[in-house]
C-alpha cells in the first residue's frame, strides 16, 4: 500500500490551499478541496491508531501491573489479506521464536512477552482496506459538490444529463460499495446518465471526474510518534 507524505493532518485542515480545476476535472467550492478530504481522513485514521495504543497499554497494565510501558511505532499499513502473516512474522522476530497469536509465554520469558510482542506488531503493521469507511463531514461536502456541480457539468459537455434526486443516498452508496474482482466499482455503476451516445460514452467516462475512484486513490497517512 502507498502512504502519504509526513504532513500534519491538522495543519492541512487548518491551512490547505484550494486546488483550482476546470469543468471536467472537478469544480470545487473554495472551502472544500480533495486535499482537505485527505487531511480529514488522515486525522480520523491517526486518531483511531493513537486511541488504540492507549487502550492496549491500559489493558496490558491491568492484566500485568509489572509489565513495562510500551513504545509503539508505525511502519506501514497492511492489506487485510496479508495481515495475519505479517503479524506472525513480526511477533516471531520480536520474541526470537515462532509466535502463536494469543499464545502463552514459554519458560524463561516474562508472562506478558507474547502479548506485548503482538500488541506492538498490531500497531506497527495495522491493517487497512479502502472498504473501511473513513467518511466525515468534509468528505460528504466534497462529494455533494462533485455530484451537483462538477460531474453534471462534465456530462452536459457530452450532451448528456445526470439526474440525482438525493445526493446523500449516492454518497452512502459510494462509501459502502464493495470491491469487485477487478477492483473498486466506479461512479458509473452507481448513477445513471441519459442522452449520451454509445460513441461518446467511453470518452465521457474517461474525461469526467470520478469522485468514487478519486477517494480510492487518496494516500494513507504516515504516523509519526
Amino acid at each position: 500500500m502507498t502512504s502519504g507524505p509526513r504532513r500534519s493532518a491538522l495543519a492541512l485542515l487548518c491551512g490547505a490551499l484550494v486546488i483550482a480545476c476546470g469543468a471536467c476535472s472537478g469544480v470545487e467550492p473554495p472551502s472544500v478541496s480533495l486535499e482537505l478530504v485527505a487531511a480529514e481522513r488522515a486525522e480520523r485514521l491517526i486518531g483511531l491508531w493513537f486511541d488504540s495504543t492507549q487502550a492496549t497499554q491500559r489493558d496490558l497494565r491491568e492484566r500485568w501491573p509489572d509489565s513495562p510501558p510500551l513504545q509503539f511505532e508505525f511502519t506501514a499499513w497492511v492489506d487485510p489479506a496479508d495481515y495475519r502473516a505479517r503479524l506472525l512474522s513480526c511477533a516471531s522476530e520480536r520474541l526470537g521464536r515462532p509466535a502463536v497469536l494469543g499464545g502463552e509465554a514459554l519458560a524463561g520469558e516474562d508472562p506478558w512477552a507474547p502479548a506485548v510482542a503482538e500488541a506492538l506488531c498490531r500497531h506497527e503493521f495495522p491493517p487497512f482496506s479502502q472498504e473501511f469507511s473513513l467518511g466525515g463531514p468534509i468528505e460528504a461536502r466534497w462529494l455533494d459538490a462533485q455530484l451537483t456541480t462538477a460531474l453534471p457539468a462534465c456530462v452536459r459537455a457530452f450532451g448528456g444529463r445526470l439526474d440525482i434526486a438525493d445526493t446523500s443516498a449516492v454518497i452512502d452508496a459510494i462509501r459502502d460499495r464493495p470491491l469487485s474482482s477487478e477492483g473498486p466499482r466506479d461512479i458509473w455503476s452507481i448513477i445513471a446518465v441519459t442522452g449520451v451516445t454509445a460513441l461518446d460514452r467511453a470518452a465521457m467516462r474517461a474525461a469526467c471526474p470520478d469522485p468514487a475512484l478519486a477517494l480510492d486513490r487518496l494516500p494513507l497517512p504516515v504516523i509519526d510518534r
